[in-house]
């Protein structure tokens, strides 16, 4: 049975996104890169739900490591405009538009896109915030044969935990939520969505990658909880308790709990 959930606010944090997610997505996407097939320049691909383009950046990074050239054409979408509009100055900035493009474009809708347009699809974070079975059946729809698709979701979310930790201290009736249904924290629901999609089950591999996130001091915390994006862990709140005394609170269970959190992620690799 999946808990209730709550709304968070992508576009809120658009510029600030690393920041707030405290680089996790990026070791993620690291990772992943190093599980999927090899990139090559001839590779077409998609950064499905790419937020600022986290894992778009890292490919570019690892050509460059790798002596890849010239790098591969990089398509980039993801739903929250703003988002878009962050990866869109990146390119700019670093004059990559001759590889990166980036929409706005919902991943349970692409449309747009051509059948059997890439060579590896990567959602990064990002099948949870849509309709996931329409999603995954984008991302294998778009993928050419022999093509692979590389998704993460969250098995634990220590930040979340932190938030709803200090949430119940001020308010011990709240009730606990969690950001996304909580079946993606199950072992085995992430492959049976992309079995749903169309991938053959004995194609798909599920593995873990766990990172411990460590904070300098209680005033990091302070800053990252708080963020437009735990608003709704404030909500029925009143003004003195969404911040003074979130604030005092939220150094209470970190000086409690020790200047650190885990986060695990279900790693997927899956080939068409």
């Amino acid at each position: 049975m999946s808990a209730p959930t709550v709304h968070l606010d992508f576009n809120s944090i658009a510029a600030s996104y690393l920041k707030q997610s405290a680089g996790v997505t990026r070791v993620v996407s690291i990772h992943l890169l190093d599980l999927i097939p090899p990139i090559t320049s001839s590779s077409v691909i998609h950064d499905n739900a790419c937020g600022p383009g986290v894992t778009a950046l890292d490919i570019l990074d690892r050509c460059k490591r790798l002596n890849i050239t010239p790098p591969p054409k990089i398509h980039c979408t993801d739903k929250f405009d703003g988002m878009v509009n962050v990866l869109r100055s990146v390119v700019m900035e670093q004059d990559l538009s001759n590889i990166i493009t980036a929409e706005v474009m919902d991943s349970a809708d692409l449309s747009t896109i051509p059948d059997t347009t890439f060579t590896h699809s990567i959602t990064n974070f990002g099948l949870f915030l849509a309709d996931s079975a329409k999603g995954a059946r984008e991302i294998y729809r778009t993928l050419k044969p022999g093509g692979a698709a590389g998704v993460t979701v969250w098995k634990k979310a220590g930040n979340m935990e932190l938030a709803y930790k200090v949430q119940k201290t001020i308010k011990p009736e709240a009730e606990m939520e969690w950001p996304v249904s909580i079946d993606w924290t199950k072992e085995g629901y992430l492959a049976s969505v992309l079995e749903e999609g169309g991938f053959e089950k004995s194609k798909i591999s599920v593995s873990e990658k766990e990172v411990l996130v460590k904070l300098d001091d209680v005033e990091e915390f302070v800053e990252l909880l708080g963020s437009t994006f735990y608003e709704p862990f404030r909500r029925d709140m009143t003004e003195e308790e969404r911040t003074t005394v979130w604030n005092e609170n939220l150094r209470r269970v970190v000086r409690e709990d020790g200047l650190q959190f885990k986060m695990v992620a279900w790693v997927a690799v899956a080939e068409k």
